[in-house]
């Protein structure tokens, strides 16, 4: 899978998870310490969140992000 695919893969998890979890844009933006503009644009994949912030969203959801190699998959 190329990195972009992969940054794609994690990006829609995260939206559907906030979905999943009843949570408003603001609330987890808020949680993020971004805007609720940002995180729509994220989600909607108009713009890639810097990765401190990818991170930060999904400590916000209560999730991790794991990264492996290639190998593992």
């Amino acid at each position: 899978m190329s990195a972009a695919r992969a940054l794609f893969a994690v990006v829609t998890a995260l939206a559907q998870a906030r979905l999943e979890k009843g949570l408003t844009l603001e609330a987890v933006a808020s949680r993020v310490g971004v805007s609720a503009q940002a995180l729509d644009q994220w989600e909607r994949r108009q713009v890639m969140p810097r990765l401190e912030n990818l991170f930060g969203w999904a400590r916000a959801l209560g999730m991790t992000i794991r990264v492996t190699s290639g190998e593992d998959q």
